[in-house]
């Protein structure tokens, strides 16, 4: 039977690393937003995520199985869930009692299992690699340098997640959804799989409500912010060594050549496990639950990142609230903003990081064009509204083309070569 339009799918979203509303970072904001999209469009979301990161907000957005993570030697082994007894029991579990017509599946460890175990069941079911970046691309941007690992950890594990992502990517997953054209692009060469199989969802933004001059105000009085202070904000998971790099920018290099000036300029951090202190003229507040409000009380936004990989999800917070942004242009990657148009971008963290900030922070006309543009182009390109109409779509095609290759007996190779 084909499944006809605005019908009922029953999807497993397994996801890694993070669960549906902790820690608060890109990849989760992705993920919780894109299940809530689904479920609101008459689908059942049955999320699998590690016990570790479960928390109670999670059963309102869909409905949550859990398991147990391994570990070794005070290591999570996130990348080896195929050989983990407890993550295949529950996979088992879900595909004897649920009738599932698509996986998710947000890395590549997983894949393997989840797809073994639905023939074992006799489930033709299409496998998405819903991938939130490159993670060949990602593990080398970020963890060859991350002193919080070994040598050889950092010496091994981006030899094997580049193997194991090349091997999911052509031999097991049916489709793969990459965030940006950038991202396909980098799928399309690095793995040689075939363009039809893999399709851009973006990232998006929540499109919020902005407060009044009341409002801000008493943010600012809340925060401590005095009200003539020129604020300019960056934000970010902290553990992230991209958004480390970018955090100790700030504080090291950008922060003091604006020291002594008449009008305060106010570098305000925030994000998850971010510390907590005030120096000279840096404030970092730690984690913020009202973001929004912060990000409404702010002159402009900075993200001065020099690695890593995929989109970085703060952009669109920025955009989304219509704050003019300055970024790198590895920030900006794989986002539609352009130059002048919706930000200031610029090459590195340098003399003309430095310069285009002094220009936006003495032109409030240009800093209003750049807001009102940068919101604009959230509204019509990046509101989750969009995207989860995008990615319904998409998904319930797919399980369409599938269900019809298995009337028609031709099993997996019409999915593949559609």
């Amino acid at each position: 039977m084909v499944l006809l339009d605005g019908c009922e799918m029953n999807i497993l979203n397994v996801l890694i690393f993070h669960g549906l509303s902790k820690p608060i970072c890109g990849g989760q904001s992705r993920y919780k937003n894109l299940t809530e999209q689904l479920e609101k469009r008459g689908n059942k979301v049955f999320v699998l995520e590690s016990v570790d990161f479960l928390a109670k907000e999670d059963s309102g957005i869909a409905e949550v199985k859990t398991y147990k993570d391994l570990r070794f030697l005070g290591r999570t082994l996130c990348v080896f869930r195929d050989f983990n007894p407890s993550f295949v029991r529950e996979i088992d579990r879900i595909l004897r009692e649920k009738h599932i017509d698509l996986a998710l599946i947000s890395y590549p460890s997983g894949a393997p299992v989840v797809k073994l175990l639905a023939l074992f069941h006799g489930k033709r079911i299409p496998l998405v690699y819903d991938a939130h970046n490159v993670e060949s691309e990602f593990i080398t941007e970020t963890f060859a340098e991350d002193v919080r690992y070994s040598r050889l950890e950092r010496r091994i594990l981006p030899v094997y997640i580049r193997f194991f992502e090349r091997f999911v990517c052509k031999y097991v997953a049916d489709y793969i959804t990459s965030v940006s054209p950038r991202d396909k692009d980098m799928f399309l060469r690095r793995f040689e799989v075939d363009s039809r199989r893999v399709f851009v969802i973006p990232t998006g933004a929540r499109i919020p409500e902005l407060p009044d001059a009341t409002a801000k105000q008493e943010t600012r009085r809340r925060l401590g912010i005095n009200s003539d202070d020129f604020v300019v904000v960056f934000h970010g998971i902290y553990s992230h060594p991209a958004n480390k790099e970018a955090f100790d920018s700030i504080v090291d290099f950008i922060a003091p050549r604006f020291r002594d000036r008449s009008k305060r300029v106010l570098f305000v951090l925030c994000g998850t496990s971010v510390p907590r202190f005030h120096l000279d003229n840096v404030v970092s507040l730690g984690f913020v639950e009202d973001l929004d409000g912060l990000l409404s009380i702010a002159d402009l936004a900075i993200a001065p990142i020099k690695h890593g990989a995929g989109v970085k999800v703060k952009i669109f917070d920025y955009l989304s609230v219509g704050l003019p942004l300055i970024a790198t242009r590895k920030a900006a990657e794989g986002i539609g903003v352009v130059d002048g148009e919706h930000a200031l971008i610029v090459d590195d963290v340098d003399d003309k990081f430095i310069d285009a900030i002094e220009f936006l922070a003495n032109n409030e006309k240009e800093r209003r064009r750049l807001g009102v543009n940068a919101r604009n182009l959230a509204v019509q390109e990046y509101d989750w509204e969009r995207i989860g109409a995008k990615m319904d779509a998409a998904l319930r095609d797919i399980v369409r083309v599938s269900k019809t290759a298995l009337n028609s007996g031709s099993g997996n190779d019409a999915v593949r070569n559609r």
